[in-house]
C-alpha cells in the first residue's frame, strides 16, 4: 500500500499490486480498510483474528441496476444507500480487483463471522 499524492498523512492509501499497478482510486478506502484488504491478501499470520469495528465481514458486492458499476459494502448496507457501510465506493476499486478484495476478505477473516 502506498500514500495518495497528498502525503503519508492523508486518510486513504492506494493498494498496489505486486507489479506495482494501483488497485484503488485516491480517496476510496481509508488506511484501516487497505491494511484489513492486504493483511488478507498475504495471509498475514497473527491478523486472522482482526476486527473491523466499522466495517465487518462477510463484504458484499451491490451493482448500480443502470451502469453495471459495483460497490463493496457490509451486511447492514445490502439495499441501502448509505455511506456509513460502504466499504469503497461505484468504480473506485478498479473491476478487476472487486471480487479479489472481497472473496480474500470474507475468506481470510471467516472464523470472526461464527
Amino acid at each position: 500500500m502506498k500514500p495518495c499524492f497528498s502525503g503519508p498523512d492523508c486518510w486513504c492509501r492506494i493498494i498496489v499490486d505486486p507489479d506495482g499497478r494501483e488497485c484503488n482510486d485516491c480517496g476510496a478506502m481509508n488506511i484501516a480498510n487497505c491494511q484489513y484488504v492486504i493483511d488478507a491478501l498475504n495471509k498475514t499470520p497473527g491478523t486472522e483474528t482482526n476486527v473491523n469495528e466499522r466495517h465487518p465481514v462477510p463484504w458484499h458486492i451491490e451493482s448500480v441496476k443502470e451502469c453495471g458499476c459495483r460497490y463493496v459494502v457490509t451486511t447492514a448496507g445490502l439495499g441501502e444507500n448509505d455511506l456509513e457501510y460502504c466499504v469503497s465506493c461505484v468504480g473506485q476499486i478498479r473491476k478487476e480487483y472487486v471480487e479479489l478484495f472481497v472473496e480474500a476478505v470474507n475468506g481470510f477473516y471467516k472464523e470472526m463471522r461464527s
